[in-house]
This record gives structure tokens, sequence and C-alpha cells, in this order.
């Protein structure tokens, strides 16, 4: 392989975990202490060595890495100085654990092309649950996954999403990022006609009326309900919004939009900002769960797939559309 090969591949792996970062809606590309003067003192304590995408950017087009190896160390570095500046819990701590695990097949593709491959005999067997399983998330008899070194992240089967849902969201999407909001006439947003808290009480209900599920399982749902609706509450103003629709936001808060009736925000967003909490649940949960625990990760996702078909069966009711 060639430095102009090199380039290239960096160059195009690059874009495409500034694409990926760009979806947890925290600013990895540019300077942290120019774009928070305030805490550049503190983050310099912490972060000695300052890293960021433009920068990456910058030595890529000026072709100072000269291994893949050296790349990554930068985007490992834009990771470890995000979750070691921010407590754990913060939503740019959460947003990079789930860069670090979004971005891992273009880095693992990388290494492949770049870095050549050395035989290892030792294997670790991951215990996980299959799909459709139920237990404590051991591995069924003769299933097993296998991995190279200690430390790599299991990842998740796919999340089966309605297409009804996807092109919902593929549309609202188009429609955020083509909408230029007007400081003068964009008034606050309304509380939702069907909120969060509304649709989970709805699916649960939904849930109960089944027959063929234990107390034991219908119970497991309900602790679902809530995960979901605290994840909501703790994600949406960090994570969950887009740039056009801040400005709203911010005059919701002004407002007081969140009257006694609306203490929490899944009391007052609906289906759409619900729906793009779920796309990234999965990956949320498997970085804070953990490998030993991907099990429990596992078993949640058919919750989430039962939610979302759910909502594709009542999707005139919660209007996606």
């Amino acid at each position: 392989m060639t430095s102009t090969d090199l380039k290239t591949a960096l160059s195009s792996v690059l874009e495409n975990l500034i694409q990926v970062a760009a979806a947890t809606r925290v600013n990895f590309n540019d300077d942290p202490m120019l774009l928070f003067p305030d805490i550049a003192e503190s983050y310099r304590a912490k972060c000695p060595k300052v890293m960021y995408f433009s920068a990456m950017k910058r030595k890529v087009t000026l072709g100072t890495y000269s291994t893949c190896d050296e790349f990554i160390a930068d985007f490992d570095l834009i990771i470890s100085n995000a979750t070691s500046y921010n407590p754990v819990g913060d939503f740019v701590h959460l947003a990079a654990l789930t860069l670090k695990q979004e971005a891992q097949p273009h880095i693992e593709a990388l290494r492949k092309k770049f870095v050549p491959q050395k035989p290892n005999k030792t294997t670790t067997l991951i215990k996980i649950r299959g799909p459709q399983s139920a237990g404590s998330g051991q591995a069924r008899s003769g299933e097993k996954r296998e991995r190279e070194g200690p430390d790599m992240t299991p990842t998740l089967r796919p999340m089966e999403v309605p297409t009804v849902i996807r092109s919902f969201l593929q549309m609202r999407e188009k429609y955020w990022h083509s909408h230029q909001p007007d400081p003068e006439k964009e008034s606050a947003m309304e509380p939702a006609t069907v909120c969060v808290s509304e649709i989970l009480a709805r699916f649960h209900l939904s849930v109960q009326r089944q027959p063929y599920l234990t107390r034991e399982q219908t119970e497991s749902y309900r602790l679902a309900c809530e995960n979901v609706k605290e994840a909501f509450n703790a994600a949406l103003a960090h994570i969950l919004l887009y740039d056009s629709e801040r400005l709203a936001f911010h005059k919701m808060v002004f407002m007081r939009k969140l009257s006694l009736a609306h203490q929490d925000w899944a009391d007052v967003f609906g289906v759409e900002h619900l729906l793009r909490l779920i796309m990234h649940l999965p990956a949320m949960m498997s970085i804070l769960a953990g490998p030993e625990k991907v099990g429990v990760v596992e078993g949640f996702l058919p919750k989430l797939e039962d939610l979302l078909k759910f909502l594709e069966i009542n999707a005139n009711a919660f209007r996606i559309e």
C-alpha cells in the first residue's frame, strides 16, 4: 500500500466517522477549549493532549499520518478525552461511548486493510442469549461467538425496524435538516397530542391483555417501559433534538411550558422523538452494560421490537405518516 492509498483510505474513514458523530448531536469536530473557553483550564488539566476531527482532517490532508494506527490513536484520544472530562451519565460521555461503538466497523475495516493480521490461537467465548431465548443471557447449547483479544465489545444483532417507521424517520430527518428557524416567528413547541408517557402506558396495557404472557413476563415489560421513559427524559435535551428544533425548545423552557401536569419531557414530546431514542438505545445499552451483560441487552431488544410493532399497528393513531 502506498502513502496515497493510506491517505485516501483515512480520508474516507474520517468522513464516515464525522457522519456517525453528527448523529450523536455533540460537536466532536472542533476544539472543545475554543467552543467552551470557560472550561479551557480544567479541560487542559484533565486532558493534556487535545484532539478533535478538524485536527485529524488537517493531519490527513497534510499526510502527517504514516500508519493507520496513528490515525486510530487520535480517534481513541477523542473518545478518552470526552469520557475522562465528562462524568459517567453525562450526555457528552454517553455520546462518546455511542460514537466509539458505532465507529467500530469502520475502524476494524481500516485495520484489516492496512495492518497484517496475525493468527491468534487463543479463542475467548462470549456467552450471549439468542434473540428469541429467555433466561439469564447464557449461551444456548452449541452456540458461541469467537473474538480475538480480550477487549472487543460484542455487537448486538440488528434491530428489526418496520419499513413504515424507518420511512417516517427518514422523512422527518429531511424536514428538520431543510428547516430554517426564524428567530422572529419561531414559536415554542407545544406538548404532543399523544406524549411518550401515554404511548408507553398504552403499549404496556396491550401487553397485559396478551393471554400467553406470564405475570413475570408482563412485569418485565413494565420495567422496560420505565427504563425507556427514564432514558428519554435523560437524553431528550442533549441528543434527541436537531439543531433546527433547539430554538423552539429553548423557548418552551423559557416560557415554562413544563407545567405541573408536565413534569417530565416524556409528558411533553411524542412519537417522533421516542422513535429517535429507540433507534439509539440498543447501542447505548450495550456500551453501558459491558460485554459481561450482553445477554441482558439482547433480552431487551425483543421488547423494543414489540414496541415498534405496536407503533406500526397504531401508526394512524400516533400520526406516523
